[in-house]
């Protein structure tokens, strides 16, 4: 079997942002399982952002976006999967 290989110039690349290793999440095959009927509204495909700056380069435009934070300890997800789980306020800032 020969491997395929691809022109860099033709693939998109992106960029991780900075981020603290998070916790095992103990959900994860609960999460895989319902994939489907979430898939259209989670993600990369809902995330609202605002562009805070953009370039027109020669072969593709760069953009910087801000996303918005994201939700402490994924709350909505947990409390998706096992609507029982009391969801926690968060602590006021003083």
């Amino acid at each position: 079997m020969t491997p395929v290989r691809y022109n860099r110039s033709v693939l998109g690349e992106y960029e991780a942002l900075d981020h603290s290793l998070q916790p095992r999440n103990h959900h994860k095959q609960e999460l895989l399982g319902t994939v489907a009927e979430r898939m259209l509204t989670d993600g990369l495909s809902s995330l609202r952002y605002s562009v805070e700056d953009f370039q027109l380069r020669e072969l593709y435009t760069w953009f910087l976006v801000r996303p918005p934070q994201p939700p402490a300890l994924y709350n909505t997800t947990i409390d998706f999967l096992h609507p029982a789980a009391k969801r926690k306020s968060p602590k006021k800032q003083s």
